[in-house]
């Protein structure tokens, strides 16, 4: 794991004495940098709560700190079911102090969903979120950092399931995906069973999106084409890279088998 990225809880206890009593053992915290320029960006959940039950699911409210965003940024999560999007706005109260307010959710059929908090609702490490910025470059055009913060889990490897009940080429089923790393990952790497017709969707930190898809047959044989041009024959890859901190969708369009990623490479203590 990258040491750069990781502080020991030892280090910390003595200012943060509201764990002390409760932390047995070392605990590590990460701590990721993302220099994004991009308005929308998918952020990738590489850490667990902070607490002593390992690789919990962490608090919307905790993935992104809030020290470097602006009052009205956004940040949206779907809801473990995949079926209900969720949105918070970066809201500032008494003594300047910001938090993640809730708005009215939507769920797939368009009716109001739960509108539970950003404290109550949680994302699991390898999952992503999405955040929306009013100022994502600074007045010389260069990307204003974001930061992600959060424990480091036990384990090596995160396995993530792709959602694709329902899915069809007419109705594709998206899910959001990230890398639990601390640097760029290889989503080939970790892919098992794509399905002939699914896609990934990914956004580069300018911006930019690019679209992979897999075919069971082409001008070089079965497996991810990409193109950057509509106009132009896509070419096969050999290699999906996410950025560190960033995500990308799936998009499945049959239900007749489920793609699983499993993540390499994971922070741990």
């Amino acid at each position: 794991m990258k040491k750069s990225a990781l502080l020991a809880v030892s280090a910390l206890l003595a200012a943060a004495p509201v764990f002390a009593s409760d932390v047995e053992g070392s605990n590590v915290f990460g701590l990721l940098t993302v220099l994004s320029k991009a308005t929308d960006t998918i952020v990738a959940v590489p850490w667990c709560e902070c607490s002593t039950n390992d690789n919990q699911a962490i608090a919307i409210s905790n993935i992104v700190k809030t020290a470097n965003l602006r009052v009205d940024d956004v940040v949206s999560a779907l809801d473990e079911n995949g079926d209900e999007l969720n949105t918070w706005v970066l809201t500032e109260g008494a003594g300047g102090v910001k938090y993640w307010a809730s708005t009215k959710s939507v769920v797939e059929s368009g009716n109001p969903g739960s509108g539970i908090t950003a404290d109550q609702a949680r994302a699991a490490r390898g999952t992503a979120i999405l955040l929306h910025r009013q100022s994502p470059t600074n007045s010389v055009g260069e990307a204003n950092a974001f930061y992600l913060y959060g424990q480091v889990g036990t384990t090596t490897t995160e396995t993530s399931a792709i959602e694709n009940t329902g899915a069809s080429e007419k109705t594709p089923v998206y899910t959001l995906i990230a890398p639990p790393t601390d640097a760029n990952a290889d989503l080939l790497d970790a892919l098992s069973y794509p399905v002939p017709g699914d896609s990934v969707i990914t956004r580069s930190l300018a911006g930019v999106n690019k679209t992979y898809t897999y075919k069971e047959s082409g001008a070089s044989g079965a497996g991810w084409y990409a193109s950057a041009n509509p106009t132009v024959a896509p070419t096969k890859v050999d290699s999906i890279i996410i950025s560190a901190g960033t995500g990308a969708w799936y998009v499945s369009r049959s239900s007749s088998a489920k793609p699983t990623i499993t993540w390499s490479g994971v922070p741990h203590k």
